[in-house]
This record gives C-alpha cells, sequence and structure tokens, in this order.
C-alpha cells in the first residue's frame, strides 16, 4: 500500500488530490530511517544528563529559594567543568546568555562579578556570558531583544529569569501556550538549551508553578528542578522534580559562605 504522498508520485501527471498542507505536513514526517539528530545533553546533575539542546527546562521554588543562586552554579559550570554536583558534559567551555528580568542592574551585576566569577575561573568569560538587564523594557521589547541575542551571540545556553516577565499576564492561557511554543521553536531553531526560571504558586501547594504559563510549562519542559531553603536553617536543596528521561533521585544540598 502507498502513502497518499506516493500515490501522487505514481499518478504523476494527474490532477493532485493531496492538499498543500499535507504536502508541508509530510516534511514533519518520521519514519524509522528518518535522520534526526541525538539527543545532546549540556550538563550532569549527579552523574546524569541534564539540561538538552533544543529543549526547555524549568528552575522553580517559592520566593527566596535559591533559584537564581542555583542559576549562577550553572551559569560557572558552563565556564567551569564542574561545580558541586553539577559537571559540564562537554570539555570545552559553553556560551551563555542571562536575561534577567526582575533585579536591578546593581544586582545583576553584582551576581556576575561577586558570585559566578568566584565559582568559576574568571579567565576569558566575558568572551562567553552574555548578560542583560531587561527590567526596564517591556513585555514586547523583552521577547524581541530576547530572540535578536539568540539570533547574534549564539549561546549554548540561555537563562530567562524571570520567564513570567515576558507576558502581561500570567494567566493569560492563549499567550502562556503562544510564549511557550515559541521558546521550544528558539530552542530547536538556534540548537540550544533555554531554562526558564518561574515561581510556585504563593501558597506553595503541591510546587504547582505559577499561572496559566506554570501549567504550560509543565506540560513541555523536558525536567523541572525544585529550589527550597530548609526551614529554620541556612541550608538550601535543588531536587529535580520531574524528568522526560534521566531521574535523578539525589538531592543537592549547600551552604554559601563568602
Amino acid at each position: 500500500l502507498l502513502d497518499p504522498i506516493e500515490e501522487e508520485l505514481v499518478k504523476a501527471g494527474e490532477a493532485s488530490s493531496v492538499s498543500p498542507t499535507v504536502v508541508k505536513l509530510d516534511k514533519f514526517r518520521i519514519m524509522s530511517d528518518t535522520d534526526v539528530p541525538p539527543e545532546e545533553f549540556l550538563m550532569r546533575f549527579f552523574g546524569k544528563p541534564c539540561f538538552p539542546r533544543r529543549d526547555l527546562s524549568t528552575i522553580t521554588g517559592t520566593e527566596k529559594c535559591g533559584k537564581t543562586f542555583f542559576t549562577s552554579m550553572l551559569m560557572a559550570c558552563c565556564a567551569e567543568k564542574s561545580v558541586l554536583e553539577l559537571e559540564r558534559i562537554r570539555d570545552e567551555p559553553l556560551k551563555v546568555m542571562w536575561y534577567d528580568t526582575e533585579q536591578s542592574r546593581q544586582s545583576t551585576k553584582s551576581i556576575l562579578t561577586v558570585r559566578i566569577f568566584k565559582m568559576a575561573t574568571k579567565g576569558a568569560l566575558d568572551n562567553r556570558f552574555f548578560v542583560f538587564n531587561v527590567r526596564a523594557c517591556t513585555c514586547e521589547e523583552r521577547m524581541d531583544y530576547l530572540v535578536a541575542g539568540i539570533e547574534a551571540y549564539k549561546p549554548d545556553m540561555v537563562i530567562i529569569d524571570n520567564v513570567s516577565d515576558l507576558l502581561p499576564s500570567i494567566n493569560d492561557a492563549e499567550g502562556s501556550i503562544k510564549l511557550i511554543d515559541r521558546l521550544m521553536q528558539i530552542a530547536t531553531t538556534y540548537d540550544c538549551n533555554i531554562t526558564i526560571v518561574i515561581h510556585l504558586n504563593r501558597s506553595g501547594e503541591k510546587r504547582n508553578l505559577r499561572g496559566w504559563l506554570g501549567t504550560e510549562i509543565l506540560h513541555k519542559a523536558f525536567d523541572v528542578y525544585y529550589c527550597e531553603q530548609i526551614e529554620k536553617s541556612d541550608v538550601f536543596s535543588v531536587e529535580q522534580s520531574f524528568t522526560r528521561k534521566y531521574r535523578i533521585p539525589e538531592l543537592l544540598y549547600y551552604t554559601i559562605d563568602e
């Protein structure tokens, strides 16, 4: 039996019964001999591959729970071979783009120079780190500048802190779907991992991500990491709460010194 496209080839010269849309759809078909690039991961966490190229990863938690510190570890690991239980898979350092929508310019620079550069050998980090503070921009400008930056600098990893600031409302269902679809297209087109940071619902109940946007992220993200400060202590933890492939049962516990 022939499929519709093959039938049309057999009937060459006859009027086509296959719509142009089906012809376009056929370009996305997956068959047993389809050439698909293998999955490529940027990091290992407790020895397990994570943070894949051409996909979305998510970091979440309540306020002041260590989310930005964990992203700092990730960025430092793009330059350094390992940071605690995080390890860069590739020997060559990675290019990373940090897109900060939340903090002041002073805070962004302080985190880069006082925190990240202390966790990694500085060297030529500025040539591999592309850090932008876009808190003063509108939602539309933030999205436009994000795409332009990724296209220009071609980072291996993009960290958006906080992804909610790319939308006027996190409870806009249609806008949330369009945003996450757009980010997935960007990750695929530019061969990078996009790691998005989002808060939990204020109650923290069942670790639900905030708003319709959070719901859509849970549907599409490859892996999710939950950050928490242990109650009445200076200890922070990081736990992989969801993955589509490599489950990491271990939790990372750490404290912060000078």
